[in-house]
């Protein structure tokens, strides 16, 4: 599965995730108001694990996206 990761921001973002099973951090460039695909063949477990890890940060599904009245940082589409 691939996912692509929408910066809604007025800045550009190194977005670090973490593959769930796989040591290390990763990171992927995003330059404002644009969007970048997040490298490799990604599984849905892998998939929710990343969206889990920003959450807090404000990261939501393009689903959601259509229903929120306030500023979101990121958009993740798969």
């Amino acid at each position: 599965m691939k996912i692509f990761i929408a910066n809604c921001t007025k800045q550009d973002n190194l977005f670090a995730y973490r593959i769930p099973e796989t040591a290390g951090v990763k990171t992927q460039a995003i330059r404002m108001g644009s969007q970048a695909q997040i490298p490799g063949e990604l599984n849905h477990i892998q998939v929710e694990g990343i969206i889990e890890q920003h959450r807090i940060y404000g990261l939501v599904t393009v689903e959601e996206f259509e229903r929120m009245k306030v500023f979101v940082p990121f958009v993740i589409a798969r």
